[in-house]
């Protein structure tokens, strides 16, 4: 059977986008597209680290949110140098 593979922007892209349309929902949801985008970020050698959306468009410092917090999932992964160059 042949082996299928999808791009890692593509998915990286599909989260973002996910994570940022829905701010403050869907907490579960969330919870599992970051674990499933951190493994493969990390096991393809390009995790370059996230931003939480509440403070994304902000000049000042603004508190992290908890783990615990409602907003905790919203976020946005970074794409490293070695994904930017492929695209």
């Amino acid at each position: 059977m042949p082996k299928k593979t999808i791009e890692v922007n593509i998915i990286l892209d599909y989260v973002n986008t996910a994570l940022a349309d829905n701010p403050g929902e869907l907490t579960e949801m969330k919870s599992g597209m970051c674990t499933m985008l951190f493994r493969i970020l990390a096991d393809t050698g390009n995790y370059d680290g996230f931003q939480f959306l509440r403070n994304y468009n902000s000049k000042e410092p603004v508190e992290a949110p908890h783990v615990s917090d409602s907003d905790y999932f919203d976020r946005i992964y970074y794409r490293s140098a070695k994904l930017t160059n492929s695209k």
